[in-house]
């Protein structure tokens, strides 16, 4: 064992000692992240794994539960809207997508959307950390990923038997001489292993000590001079009367048959030469022979010395030559493998933690950037990551922020760096991973703020698809007031709609009108716009005036489930009773909204009309509580005419010349008569909107 290449490979470690990033190296770190094309996709969906499978908790009263969420369909806002830089971004703008009722925060998020919008230096101060980030996240990422080659490989440079070693630099670099000597020693006698054989049996027969160099210069020259023709060894050892064997007459070949025709008692021909051989010629010289002769030497030998034909001779030395060839090649594969097998794990986890030293500063700047934003300051999640790089205890934690602070991680080392300390750091941040989930997640709700800004600052100016601060009133009653909303979830030809409920006018709707004619969709327009209000702080209309709910729910598609034995009805039935039930036990000092879609469907029309009927002054009868119905029952429009409660109003839809109808999807006062009294009007819209859309209607 060379114990001086492993003395050496000591004493290029050093003890690394702390020193301040540098931002031009971080940007040069950047840059080569760049080259390599990094997927967002998959760092997006490692984050997305990560941060969905830890609990997260906001820390405020939800405004929906989750079957609002989906009948609302608020992911594909969040799939609309996502203007995020990283992955862990996608997660962000996903949380802050969830309505909230605690007035003050949406405040302070409007606050900081306008802070943001008029402060543009501070604005593409985050949006160059996040660019930074998104390049580098993916490297962290890797950790939380039990198939990670890399660090599959770098399992196998730790001591096993003895792990306390492995909290030692120094014995993680001695291991690391080691393996790199071993496998040096392995290469360097691949390569000269018929050198030293042919130098030992000549030092034997000189009588004299071996010469290493010799015998190493000569194993390399002959991995070239087996191949050749000539026949100087084989010459010069039958000049020194080295092969003595007497003429071979026992048999003759004939004796054993034709080689070309008789192919079995060839090779009994073949092992009788080298049985004789081998009990008859000298064995030194038949070793150095066989291996440091040349291809002419060998077959001279076998064809002059063991009386082997010609053909035979050929064949055997050539066989053997390939035979040679293949291990030579086996061993030096092996071996090179191994060496920069090595030398690429190392290098590749150091500069794997090169990366990951320049992510977790560049989130403790945007975590100290973000304390400029009192709605991102104030944020659990940007609290927490605050707390954790302003901590001076003596956790692991804090230990592993500190060792990426070494030199070695400052940008990627050529040679000159401790393995040892690369393999500790490596091991300490495996340990710690899960609380380096705080920064992920800080990380992810100042990307998704920014995300909000951008949207705002996209659609703020836009003459008809506008984004606007929602006016939100703590009120006694509820209030609905949009100008010129519209709903993002459309992606062409949209219908901008006024709406004005509650104050001085009545606090409830009634949409009437036939299927397919808008009336689910304005719905979901009211809905949505009192999730982005409660949430982003921004309405897709020109202006709003809300009252801060404290609850919203849906009822827009209850379905049947026949393996439960649930028929439609039942499940209309169900859900309404749900929220009659949720209506009757709210908090009287707070607003509600509910948004129900064409009431008990699934059963005759006279119940489902007396239900409807029930259900609606049942709900409006509470004063906290904003009705928002949708229906195609004659009797509902009564609700306005017995009460001061309700407003009728239908979308509208004109009749052209020629017979067709035009859907306008625009909001228009008064109910839609003309759907319950003319009888022929009604038939014809019906067949028109079945040939409009044949291939969804069939």
């Amino acid at each position: 064992m060379p114990f001086h290449l492993i003395i050496v490979c000591l004493m290029m470690s050093f003890i690394a000692q702390s020193e301040p990033l540098s931002g031009s190296k971080l940007q040069q770190l950047v840059k080569e992240r760049q080259k390599e094309g990094l997927d967002r996709a998959s760092a997006v969906k490692g984050a997305k794994k990560l941060l969905s499978g830890v609990p997260f908790v906001q820390g405020y009263e939800p405004l929906i539960t989750p079957y609002e969420h989906q009948e609302l369909l608020v992911e594909r806002y969040v799939q609309l809207f996502d203007r995020t830089h990283t992955g862990c971004g996608s997660w962000g703008f996903a949380q802050l997508t969830r309505p909230i009722t605690h007035h003050g925060v949406i405040i302070q998020r409007q606050k900081g959307i306008a802070q943001l919008d008029s402060d543009q230096e501070l604005f593409y101060h985050f949006c160059k950390l996040l660019d930074q980030i998104s390049y580098l996240e993916s490297d962290l990422l890797a950790y939380y990923n039990n198939d990670d080659p890399l660090g599959q490989k770098a399992e196998q440079l730790y001591y096993a038997l003895v792990p306390m070693l492995n909290k030692s630099h120094l014995a993680l670099d001695y291991a690391y001489g080691v393996d790199v000597a071993t496998a040096g020693f392995n290469l360097a006698a691949a390569l000269c292993i018929n050198g030293l054989v042919a130098e030992f049996i000549l030092s034997q027969s000189q009588g004299r000590s071996i010469d290493p160099w010799q015998a190493m210069r000569g194993g390399v020259t002959q991995l070239f001079n087996s191949h050749m023709p000539t026949t100087d060894l084989y010459d010069q050892l039958k000049q020194d009367n080295k092969f003595d064997i007497p003429a071979i007459k026992e048999r003759s070949y004939d004796d054993y048959g034709s080689i070309s025709k008789y192919l079995w008692p060839a090779w009994y021909y073949v092992a009788d030469r080298c049985k004789y051989a081998v009990s008859k010629v000298s064995a030194p010289a038949s070793v150095q022979m066989l291996t440091g002769g040349s291809f002419g030497d060998k077959w001279s030998f076998c064809n002059e010395q063991l009386c082997l034909p010609s053909v035979a001779s050929l064949v055997l030395v050539t066989g053997q030559l390939i035979h040679q060839d293949q291990a030579f090649y086996a061993r030096i594969k092996q071996n090179y493998n191994r060496l920069l097998s090595l030398f690429n794990t190392y290098a590749a986890l150091q500069y794997r933690l090169v990366v990951i030293a320049q992510l977790i500063a560049s989130i403790r700047e945007l975590v100290d950037v973000a304390q400029q934003v009192p709605a991102l300051e104030h944020h659990s999640a940007i609290k927490r990551a605050y707390g954790i790089f302003h901590n001076d205890n003596a956790s692991p934690l804090q230990s592993l922020l500190k060792q990426l602070q070494y030199p070695i991680y400052q940008e990627r080392a050529q040679f000159l760096y401790s393995r040892g300390q690369v393999l500790i750091t490596h091991q300490l941040l495996k340990e710690v991973k899960m609380e380096l989930v705080p920064l992920l997640q800080a990380l992810g709700v100042v990307d998704g703020f920014i995300s909000v800004c951008r949207v705002y600052q996209e659609h703020k100016n836009h003459p008809q698809q506008r984004f606007s601060f929602a006016d939100i009133v703590i009120s006694e009653r509820p209030i609905c007031q949009l100008t010129d909303a519209w709903l993002p979830l459309i992606k062409d030809n949209h219908v901008y709609n006024s709406c004005s409920l509650g104050e001085q006018w009545p606090a409830n709707l009634l949409l009437s009108g036939p299927n397919g004619g808008g009336k689910s969709t304005f719905l979901k327009l009211i809905g949505g716009s009192i999730v982005l209000a409660q949430s982003w702080g921004i309405v897709p209309a020109a202006q709003a005036k809300i009252s801060l709910f404290h609850g919203l729910r849906t009822s827009f598609n209850p379905q049947e489930d026949i393996t439960k034995g649930i028929s439609t009805f039942m499940a209309q039935q169900a859900r309404l009773s749900l929220l009659e039930k949720y209506i009757q036990k709210a908090d009287p000092s707070y607003c509600y909204m509910l948004l129900v879609d064409e009431p008990y469907r699934g059963t005759i029309e006279l119940e489902a009309e007396r239900r409807s009927y029930n259900f609606a002054m049942s709900v409006a009868s509470n004063p906290c509580c904003m009705l928002l119905m949708s229906s195609h029952l004659k009797k509902t429009l009564e609700l306005q005419e017995n009460t001061s409660l309700f407003k009728n109003m239908h979308l509208q839809i004109d009749v052209l010349d020629d017979g067709n109808f035009v859907r306008r999807f625009k909001l228009s006062d008064g109910a839609a008569h003309w759907w319950f009294d003319d009888i022929e009007k009604r038939m014809r819209f019906i067949d028109w909107l079945h040939c409009y859309y044949p291939q969804e209607l069939m």
